[in-house]
């Protein structure tokens, strides 16, 4: 607010901003979050990070300030100079020992008494994150009264919106039974239901207050059917209430239970049998009389009454609500007592509660890495700021030996009509490198570095842990990416190239290091592809990539046989080759067959769909079909062949059979021979024993 430069056009300047700054709800949230966000992380709010960096400064000027003293120290006091000794440092450790450990502590007080935080304090963890073990429970206290939501999914457990209308159980009209008691009847009345055999047939009935009044002032309030001027006045100034309603719903631990009265002169209320409010009323006896007078212009108005420590009390279908109402005498001249109760749902100005959001009511089993967010709730709507923290469940970091370069696609296909007309206009947008956890754990990726090739550091990555077996991926342009290869695919983009960088063309060095890891293990891939054989050359302009084989075993990176152009255009970011996030149907999407008879034959070549995926081959072209090829046959043994996809298309099972009639057929057991091309197919050859004089052949394929 000090700075008027970026309100200078506004009226008030500083003023100004701070008024529309106090009218906004969502403002104050955000600062409180940021504010909170400091005080956990060791911020600029943290007293030592305030300290260290005073004294960063201290020690920029701390020889400088000799010459200064001796050269100015007397210029502005003629009695003694300033000195170094016994002013500036005297001043330095004033601020040290005094200053800075309160700051905090009186900042927050400061914004606190303006509004700006909120008054409930956030969660605090019992470990702000960082690495744990995999028994590790996660708890949270805040402060009494409050209660606490939670995500584990990066969401914030408050979401924005209007609260949910509040239920009025017991509404200030509603159906009620009453009795001023002649003698002791015990303690059923307030404590069981009608139907578990309370009979209040003979009380008195009515909807509105019961009571009476001499004169007048408590017109309206009191039901015709509820008015006890003869059985009360002069005789008794206990009176009886019962209310039975019912519920549908049992309330969350931050919604609300207010119960108001409107009371002349003192009452006990019970809720299923449990006391849970009182007022100017000592032992409830039969008989007994308020302890204190509440006036008839304040009996006029309802008194709230926050009874939401008993909410448990409620439960599923009928409930109980009881009350002796007193009058300060018997011979009191007017008695009134009107009753409602309302459930007001969780949730206040700055929002509701998320419907990610867990209740926290124990200590939490984590279960796997990632952020968690909390925020504390009271039951008068207030949210606290937002506690943030990731945490690393048996994780460890990402090694030559763990992580893998599982695809990369450095010449994509030429854009669409549609990407072109959507501003992205070369190849290059369409650029993608892709990674895969090998290992057993999850990894922690944010010490990564690309230092050659493309360039990013992981630091910056929206995706810093990588489960065992997931993907993740670096994008020339995540715009691009997401039209050519949908939502799913860019969930999966850790974030865009640095520096303007690009894949090469024409092959280049990858260089991979992490520097969290101690010297001499750093590099944890460095290699070079190149787009010339025997390299898969079908990735060098005809719009496929280049696909890892056997990413598991962490092949040489750097050695042609590692890699096949993958089983169609454009690869398969952040899946494995071929799975596409689905295998067959998400293959089958691609050609705009979804959902589609796996038997169809799309392109009339006698072919299914099925066939045509598990051998690698297009469901619309009926220019592609299998082919099954007997290489060679005599008397005693016969070499079958066929084509697959290398590695065998995602999730098919491959089962060639023979027989000597075309009814029956037994599985050949003899191991095939394999012989990958180099452009993302295999040749299969299958050798096979005599069953006949006729052979007939025939491969079965069919889905996990």
């Amino acid at each position: 607010a000090n700075d008027n430069s970026t309100t200078k056009n506004d009226t008030g300047g500083p003023t100004y901003l701070h008024q529309r700054l106090v009218r906004s709800s969502e403002y104050l949230l955000r600062f409180a979050d940021k504010v909170q966000e400091h005080l956990f992380n060791g911020g600029a709010l943290s007293p030592e990070a305030a300290a260290s960096a005073f004294m960063t400064r201290i020690n920029q000027i701390n020889l400088p300030i000799r010459a200064q003293s001796a050269r100015w120290g007397d210029n502005q006091r003629a009695t003694r100079p300033y000195t170094r000794g016994d002013e500036w440092i005297k001043e330095r450790d004033r601020l040290l020992d005094d200053f800075f450990p309160v700051r905090t502590a009186r900042l927050l007080s400061q914004i606190k008494s303006r509004r700006w935080f909120p008054s409930v304090d956030a969660p605090v963890f019992n470990q702000h994150g960082g690495k744990v073990a995999a028994d590790f429970k996660l708890d949270m206290t805040t402060s009494e009264g409050a209660v606490i939501y939670y995500t584990v999914n990066g969401q914030d457990p408050r979401t924005t919106g209007d609260p949910p209308e509040d239920i009025e159980l017991v509404p200030e009209s509603y159906a009620k039974k009453a009795l001023v008691p002649t003698e002791d009847i015990g303690t059923t009345w307030r404590t069981q239901l009608k139907s578990e055999g309370f009979d209040d047939g003979a009380w008195a009935s009515g909807n509105l207050g019961a009571g009476f009044e001499n004169g007048t002032g408590f017109e309206g309030f009191i039901d015709d059917g509820l008015v006890f001027r003869d059985a009360m006045w002069g005789v008794n100034a206990t009176l009886y209430m019962r209310i039975e309603f019912a519920l549908d719903a049992l309330p969350g631990a931050a919604d609300a239970l207010i119960l108001s009265a409107r009371y002349d002169d003192g009452f006990v209320a019970y809720l299923n049998g449990t006391e849970v409010a009182r007022a100017n009323a000592d032992a409830a006896e039969w008989n007994s009389t308020a302890t204190g007078s509440h006036t008839d212009s304040e009996a006029e108005t309802f008194v709230e009454f926050d009874i939401s420590a008993f909410r448990d009390q409620l439960k599923i279908g009928d409930n109980l609500l009881a009350i002796q109402a007193m009058n300060s005498s018997a011979g009191g001249s007017d008695m009134l007592f009107q009753p409602k109760l309302v459930l007001t749902a969780a949730g206040g100005e700055g929002g509701v509660v998320s419907p990610d959001a867990l209740l926290h009511s124990s200590p939490v089993s984590l279960g796997k890495s990632g952020v968690i967010n909390a925020r504390a709730l009271t039951t008068g709507g207030e949210w606290s700021a937002l506690s943030k923290a990731t945490f690393l469940v048996d994780t460890e970091p990402a090694t030559a030996g763990n992580l893998v370069v599982s695809e990369i696609h450095y010449r994509p296909a030429e854009p669409t009509a549609q990407e072109l007309a959507a501003g992205y206009n070369g190849r290059t947008d369409f650029e993608f490198l892709e990674f895969q956890n090998i290992g057993s754990k999850t990894i922690e990726l944010t010490g990564l570095q690309l230092t050659s090739g493309v360039a990013f550091h992981f630091a910056d990555a929206t995706i810093q842990l990588l489960a065992p077996g997931e993907h993740v991926l670096l994008v020339e342009n995540a715009g691009a990416f997401a039209m050519r290869y949908g939502a799913i695919a860019a969930e999966r983009i850790a974030g865009v190239f640095a520096a303007g960088s690009q894949l090469s063309n024409g092959g280049e060095e990858i260089v991979i290091v992490n520097t969290l890891l101690p010297e001499g293990s750093q590099t944890v891939k460095s290699f070079s592809y190149d787009d010339a054989a025997p390299w898969p050359t079908a990735a060098d302009g005809g719009g496929f990539s280049l696909v890892l084989v056997g990413a598991e075993a962490n092949p040489d990176h750097g050695s042609a046989a590692s890699w096949k152009a993958s089983s169609k255009v454009g690869g398969s970011p952040g899946s494995a080759d071929g799975q596409s996030d689905g295998g067959f149907d998400s293959w089958l999407a691609g050609y705009g067959l979804n959902g589609a008879d796996p038997a169809a034959d799309h392109d009339n070549d006698g072919q299914g769909a099925l066939v045509e995926y598990a051998s690698g081959t297009s469901p619309v072209d009926g220019g592609s079909a299998l082919e099954l090829t007997i290489v060679r046959s005599d008397a005693d043994e016969a070499v079958v062949s066929y084509t697959r996809p290398t590695g065998g298309a995602p999730g098919v099972v491959y089962v060639l059979q023979q027989g000597n009639s075309m009814q029956e057929w037994i599985d050949v057991s003899s191991s095939a021979m394999v012989a990958p091309d180099g452009e993302g197919m295999e040749r299969v050859d299958v050798v096979i024993s005599p069953v006949g004089n006729e052979r007939y052949v025939r491969l079965l394929v069919r889905l996990q």
